[in-house]
């Protein structure tokens, strides 16, 4: 038996993180699981199942790191299939070695082995994209912060606007962040807004989870594929509850360049909304290309500005083409007033709720108590 051709992979990750789950979950895992190593092994490999928490795998034509890093593989896309993001040091994969009385002894690959078969899996890059040691020089990006999203027609929170935190976002010595930059800020805060979402799902707790995404950063070639390909490792069970709203776009962007950054975007969430300039006069852009809301970031509020006649106008020109609306930065009883007589849909911001650490589940939240929470307190 040669050394590291003969592995075993074990199930002990996903069980545990399945908890009281698994009974329910450990059929179609064994079915997943069977169907992948017929997929991937050749006609001389064989697999076998050990018991319930694992399978042993032979693949006597194949290099030792070669066998590894497709039951690393293997592993890893089992696991954010049925539970989303993992941490890849947590799988288990084995090594078999022959012991006394033609009994197996199992070596828990090292974590010299386990890097090796990382890069060899191809999956080195894919998690390179998504972790916060990836977050460019100058930037501090904690845990991202959580605004509430309060549906003020169902009058509860509804979800969470995912964000980085403004006051750990940037070293204010260091130059102002690059488009890729900006990007890389993004996509680790998506990564770790999903890392989130996933622990609440566990807990049975559903929600949205909106993340920005800057129109010009996506209006790139690289941007979008670098997008393209960190939504892909996303476990495609969480796009029902995402939402990608694209930020910063000017006013008299053409129809047809926010049609072709829908097109890159909508296949990896439940929903896309855009965020127009607040002093944007024509909508006609926003019609007709598949977007399901449509709304403005109040601190992009220009000094001078009619608020409330904004809100009415954005308003008026979305419910004229059934689009959802929406306010970000909500900081004030004004703007929370001109946007309960506008009939704003969705509204986020201080006057409404605190961000949070960490998303919790779903809560009644009604205009009453809205309008009697001091906004220091909201704040």
């Amino acid at each position: 038996m040669s050394r590291g051709l003969v592995n075993v992979i074990g199930l002990e990750a996903i069980e545990a993180r399945a908890g009281a789950r698994w009974p329910k979950l450990r059929y179609g895992v064994h079915s997943r699981l069977d169907s992948m190593l017929r997929q991937k092994l050749g006609p001389e490999d064989f697999f076998m199942p050990l018991n319930d928490g694992a399978f042993l795998v032979a693949t006597p034509m194949m290099e030792p790191y070669e066998a590894q890093s497709i039951c690393l593989r293997i592993s890893y896309e089992l696991h954010t299939e049925y539970l989303g993001p993992v941490d890849i040091s947590t799988l288990r994969i084995y090594c078999v070695r022959p012991a006394e009385n033609n009994a197996l002894t199992l070596d828990i690959l090292s974590s010299e082995q386990l890097f090796i078969a990382t890069e060899r899996a191809g999956l080195a890059d894919a998690i390179g994209r998504l972790r916060k040691a990836h977050v460019p020089r100058g930037v501090e990006l904690a845990d991202p912060e959580f605004h509430p999203l309060w549906d003020t027609r169902k009058e509860a929170i509804a979800g969470y606007f995912c964000a980085p935190r403004e006051n750990e976002r940037r070293d204010p010595n260091a130059p102002p962040l690059t488009g890729k930059e900006r990007q890389m800020v993004e996509l680790a805060t998506l990564y770790n807004g999903v890392t989130k979402l996933a622990d609440r799902l566990e807990r049975q707790e559903r929600f949205l989870m909106a993340f920005g995404l800057d129109f010009d950063n996506l209006g790139s070639a690289m941007g979008r594929m670098e997008f393209v390909a960190v939504c892909r490792e996303l476990p495609s069970e969480f796009r029902p509850y995402i939402i990608f709203v694209l930020t910063g776009i000017p006013s008299g962007v053409p129809q047809s360049r926010l049609s072709d950054l829908l097109i890159t975007v909508k296949p990896f969430c439940k929903a896309a909304f855009a965020e127009a300039a607040c002093e944007t006069r024509i909508f006609a852009a926003y019609s007709n290309i598949g977007l399901q809301g449509l709304g403005y970031s109040m601190t992009r509020e220009t000094a001078g500005s009619n608020v409330s006649a904004d809100i009415h106008r954005l308003s008026t020109n979305a419910r004229r083409v059934n689009l959802t609306t929406f306010l970000t930065g909500v900081n004030s009883r004004s703007t929370l007033y001109a946007a309960r007589d506008a009939g704003i849909n969705m509204l986020a911001g201080s006057a409404i709720a605190a961000p949070l650490d960490m998303p919790v589940a779903l809560k009644r939240l009604t205009w009453q108590q809205v309008m009697a929470t001091p906004l220091a307190a909201a704040g």
